[in-house]
């Protein structure tokens, strides 16, 4: 049994490209913060930032 590889959108927006373990690392490490005028990203520090994560699905 293999796993289907996980894609996204290329930069043009027209193709899809596999993902590598990288691109999983910092979707996992990255959020967004929101802000009044503008939102902010923030990438996590893994060494401080702790061993769980909160996944949201279908605004649940």
């Amino acid at each position: 049994n293999e796993l289907e590889v996980e894609r996204a959108k290329s930069r043009d927006g027209k193709t899809m490209q596999p993902m590598c373990m990288a691109q999983h690392k910092q979707v996992l490490r990255i959020y967004r913060k929101p802000g009044e005028i503008v939102d902010e990203q923030i990438l996590l520090d893994r060494a401080s930032s702790g061993d769980h994560i909160i996944i949201a699905h279908h605004n649940q």
